[in-house]
C-alpha cells in the first residue's frame, strides 16, 4: 500500500492546498476502503469473454483483476485520491485484445477505517511552463504533505501542509456520515511574503449532503447545500494573485 513516484507526480493532498504538477519524488500509503462513492459516471465495463481488467489513476496501475467471467460490472471497490480524474480502464480479453476506457470521472472516495490512515508527501518544483523560466521553477521548491485518519467508523480527520520560499498553507478537515448524510467541514490558513509584506489570510468551508430518498424506479432525491467564507490574503497555492 506504499508507493514511491520520481519524476513527474501529482500530489494528492486536502482541498485548498493542493499544490500544482511537479518534478521531483513522491510518497504515496493508502488503505482498503469499503468502496468508492460519488462517481458522477460510475464505470461500468461489459465483458464478452473472460477477460482481465486493470485500472490506472494518472497512469499509474491501482488495481487489477483477473479470470473476471463475462457480464456487467460496475467498478465502484476501488480507491482513488479525492477528486481524480485521470481514470483509465484496460480490458484485455482470452484471447489477447484489448479494449481502453479513458474517460474522465469525478468522484469522492470513502471514509479510511477507523485507526488506520493515509499519507501523501511529496517535494520537487512546481510547474509554470513560463518562456523565460522554463517548465519548472527551480528557485521555488515545493513540499507538500498530508495525513488523514479514521477516528471513528464514519469520521475522517485531515491535516495538510504546502510550503515554499514564499510562505506556508495548513488546512484541517473533517468528514462525517451519519442516517442523516453527509457533513464536511474544512479550514485552511496561508501565511506568505509579497513584496517583503507578510501576509496572512483564512477559508472555512462547510457541506452538507441529505441522504437520497427513493421516488420509484430509477429516480431519487437528494439535497445539498455548502458555504464557504474567505480573507481576501487568503491563497490556496501560494501563487502570484491572478487578477
Amino acid at each position: 500500500d506504499t508507493m514511491f513516484r520520481v519524476g513527474d507526480i501529482f500530489s494528492r493532498s486536502l482541498s485548498y492546498q493542493n499544490p500544482p504538477r511537479i518534478w521531483g519524488i513522491g510518497i504515496n500509503k493508502d488503505v482498503e476502503r469499503e468502496k468508492s462513492e460519488g462517481f458522477s459516471n460510475p464505470i461500468r465495463v461489459t465483458l464478452l469473454k473472460k477477460s482481465t481488467i486493470e485500472i490506472y489513476s494518472n497512469n499509474h496501475l491501482i488495481r487489477t483483476r483477473t479470470n473476471v467471467a463475462p457480464g456487467t460490472y460496475i467498478l465502484d471497490d476501488v480507491s482513488y485520491c479525492n477528486g481524480a480524474n485521470d481514470i483509465k480502464i484496460k480490458i484485455i480479453d482470452e484471447t489477447g485484445r484489448e479494449e481502453v476506457f479513458d474517460e474522465s470521472f469525478f468522484f469522492e472516495h470513502s471514509y479510511v477505517p477507523q485507526g488506520k490512515f493515509t499519507f501523501d508527501g511529496s517535494y520537487g518544483y512546481p510547474e509554470i511552463n513560463d518562456s523565460i523560466k522554463g517548465r519548472y521553477d527551480k528557485k521555488n521548491p515545493l513540499l507538500s504533505l498530508t495525513v488523514r485518519y479514521g477516528l471513528l467508523p464514519s469520521v475522517e480527520i485531515g491535516l495538510g501542509l504546502l510550503k515554499t520560499k514564499a510562505g506556508r498553507t495548513y488546512s484541517y478537515e473533517v468528514r462525517n456520515k451519519n442516517i442523516l448524510g453527509h457533513f464536511d467541514f474544512k479550514f485552511a490558513t496561508s501565511n506568505y511574503k509579497e513584496n517583503s509584506e507578510n501576509l496572512s489570510g483564512k477559508v472555512f468551508f462547510a457541506q452538507y449532503n441529505s441522504p437520497s430518498i427513493t421516488l420509484f424506479d430509477k429516480t431519487s432525491l437528494s439535497f445539498s447545500a455548502s458555504i464557504e467564507k474567505s480573507d481576501n490574503f487568503f491563497r490556496p497555492y501560494l501563487a502570484t494573485k491572478e487578477e
